[in-house]
């Protein structure tokens, strides 16, 4: 693969819609599928207030890092709130989702190690 360094402004990527979970809305910011990368994708995630990203597991492991809004992250069988600042790492297939419990939207970026996003199956509960 032929990899060179990019920068990329929040505003040149569009936002795009998940079918599975109204009021989520994403944009890919790394991925292969925009530029020569190897092994990690990168993007941002914006829930609207009360929309929820369902409980739902998938092999590679994940992390978040909220930036904005509040919400309540299901982990297994816990739940804990998370805010501006809090850091999330999700293991290979652990059942996780998170519902923003605000009334402003909440946004968190999130990163898997793998070349695509689209690479990553999502399995719903």
């Amino acid at each position: 693969m032929n990899q060179k360094a990019f920068i990329t402004a929040l505003e040149d990527v569009p936002w795009a819609k998940s079918e599975h979970n109204p009021g989520l809305q994403y944009k890919l910011l790394i991925d292969a599928s925009r530029a020569a990368t190897d092994g990690f994708s990168f993007g941002i995630l914006k829930l609207e207030p009360g929309a929820v990203l369902c409980p739902h597991r998938h092999d590679p492991q994940e992390s978040y890092f909220i930036l904005e809004g509040e919400g309540l992250m299901h982990l297994n069988d816990a739940e804990q709130e998370v805010g501006p600042g809090s850091v999330v790492y999700v293991p290979r297939a652990h059942l996780h989702g998170i519902n923003n419990t605000g009334s402003e939207p909440l946004v968190f970026i999130w990163t898997f190690p793998t070349d695509t996003w689209s690479e990553v199956e999502y399995h719903y509960r």
